[in-house]
């Protein structure tokens, strides 16, 4: 769901070509090949800022992981988008920018 989300996509299109039509092994190749900008819908790239992105882009990824013991927890994902929407709120919070710029 995170991944149809970050894309603007759904999880299969028969429409598309063989290579991207399994939303999950497009992203995979993609994240691969340091191709990321490629896959994030272009109306959220503007919107969210790029630590964050990076953190949903890590979590997503580790849930494609072709072994499933790999697989994070339920709980660290949760823990870890809260972490990412922390991240967001912090930039988005101009006294919490103020208080970055004057402690540096």
């Amino acid at each position: 769901m995170l991944l149809e989300v970050i894309c603007g996509r759904v999880a299969v299109d028969r429409r598309l070509e063989y290579e991207e039509m399994s939303l999950a092994n497009w992203v995979r190749r993609c994240i691969e090949k340091s191709r990321v900008n490629e896959i994030i819908d272009p109306t959220l790239s503007c919107q969210i800022d790029d630590g964050c992105m990076e953190k949903f882009m890590e979590i997503a990824y580790d849930c494609l992981l072709d072994e499933g013991i790999r697989h994070p927890t339920m709980g660290d994902v949760v823990t870890r988008l809260e972490f990412a929407l922390n991240l967001q709120d912090n930039v988005e919070d101009p006294t919490i920018e103020a208080l970055s710029l004057t402690l540096h």
